[in-house]
């Protein structure tokens, strides 16, 4: 099993938020690609060029799965974003990952 991260920034570079329906269809592509996810926000920050850093809020959707396509959906997915959100890039990242299903012990 893999665990993929997103990175989705919830801000467009000229300070404007993402709209709802664009982070919908992102979590909708998700769900079709992996079944579900696991959405987390934060803070990222990023140094540019000339040293000046950037700091924004950002989405994290966590996805795990062992499908053997997933890379390189994910990878598409990811570079769709960057495209709608006008990003230079979206990080991207997978980690092998151990997993086990717990189910309530009875009383």
């Amino acid at each position: 099993m893999t665990r993929y991260t997103l990175h989705v920034p919830l801000q467009l570079n000229d300070g404007a938020p993402v709209d709802a329906d664009t982070l919908a269809t992102i979590e909708s592509d998700l769900l079709d690609l992996a079944g579900g996810f696991t959405a987390t926000e934060g803070i990222g920050a990023w140094r540019g060029n000339g040293g000046h850093v950037y700091r924004e809020p950002v989405r994290l959707y966590h996805v795990d799965t062992a499908e053997p396509d997933a890379p390189e959906l994910l990878a598409a997915l990811a570079s769709t974003v960057a495209r709608w959100l006008d990003q230079e890039a979206v990080y991207l990242t997978a980690a092998p990952l151990a997993t086990q299903l717990l189910t309530p012990v009875p009383a």
